[in-house]
């Protein structure tokens, strides 16, 4: 299953799930909070999940994030979801400040090119078919496909890529 879910979306839901969040006193002292729609609340937290998973894994945020979820599990207040709406913003801003390479047709070819001089046929098609598909986890899956080929690979593509781009 392709997971076609948006930062922008999660955000969104979660602002909608953040005002359905209400306090219910119970007749005691100290109010508690319940969401209006749990289950939403739940697919939601794990929608967020995997999108961080998937785009994010490595900050130090994710773990901040799945706390926050275990605090929410225990007790929902506002101010614990506005922190996991602050950490998905924050991922929001992160991913339009990641500098964006326009490369014309032919430099992109040229890229291509240096990636299949410097793999095996069936890794540069794996990597080929990596780059067209189309899905949130392109980015994560192309990133083990290049670990996987090993830091002298690595290197050959790289160089040859910058030497046929400074020609």
């Amino acid at each position: 299953m392709v997971m076609t879910t948006k930062l922008s979306e999660l955000i969104k839901e979660g602002n909608e799930i953040k005002n359905g969040i209400y306090a219910d006193n119970g007749g005691g002292f100290y109010a508690t909070f319940l969401f209006n729609d749990h289950n939403k609340y739940i697919k939601w937290a794990i929608n967020s999940i995997r999108y961080i998973e998937n785009n994010f894994s490595k900050d130090e945020n994710y773990i901040k994030f799945k706390e926050t979820l275990e605090v929410i599990d225990k007790n929902v207040t506002p101010t614990e979801f506005n922190k996991l709406l602050f950490i998905l913003e924050y991922y929001n801003t992160a991913s339009e400040d990641e500098p964006k390479v326009d490369l014309e047709n032919n430099q992109f070819e040229e890229v291509l090119y240096s990636i299949k001089g410097n793999t095996s046929e069936s890794e540069y098609n794996e990597l080929k078919n990596i780059i067209n598909s189309d899905t949130n986890e392109t980015k994560q899956i192309m990133i083990g496909k290049l670990n996987s080929l090993g830091t002298e690979k690595l290197s050959n593509i790289i160089a040859s890529i910058l030497f046929n781009l400074k020609r």
